[in-house]
């Protein structure tokens, strides 16, 4: 197993892994659905967190926007205004239009998604709760 994880397959199985254990996750009575409002909540922003590593590599060419991110020589920097040539890392940080986000965790693209999970089945219903179960994919291993 190569040490290295690659980004999108690093992000494609969290999120995998993020909607399992939401799937497992027990249904609670409808007057604790604030409670579960703020667990999806969380997961959506842990998903988020985890979208912002898929940066794409830094092209001097290409137009970046506020909030834009990029990959460039080991980090991933996020645009704070319109820049197009300014390589990120360079020059006077606090005029630099490229703020530092944090490491890029390297590897290269991996374009096969893992496979869906198989057998879904109720295996059990209340008024408040289903119990479902299936057989877990085996490609999702980094």
């Amino acid at each position: 197993m190569d040490p290295k994880l690659t980004r999108k397959k690093a992000v494609r199985v969290s999120v995998a892994a993020l909607s399992a254990l939401l799937a497992l996750a027990p249904l609670e009575p409808v007057t604790t659905i604030a409670s579960a409002n703020a667990r999806q909540q969380a997961a959506l922003a842990a998903l988020a967190a985890l979208a912002a590593l898929a940066a794409s590599p830094w092209v001097v060419t290409q137009v970046y926007v506020s909030g834009n991110e990029v990959s460039y020589n080991g980090n991933i920097y996020r645009a704070k205004w319109w820049t197009q040539g300014d390589t990120p890392g360079t020059g006077d940080p606090s005029s630099s239009p490229w703020q530092l986000v944090g490491p890029d965790i390297g590897g290269s693209d991996d374009a096969t998604p893992p496979t869906a999970p198989t057998n879904l089945a109720s295996t059990g219903q209340t008024a408040d709760t289903i119990t479902l179960t299936w057989t877990a994919a085996t490609d999702t291993s980094l």
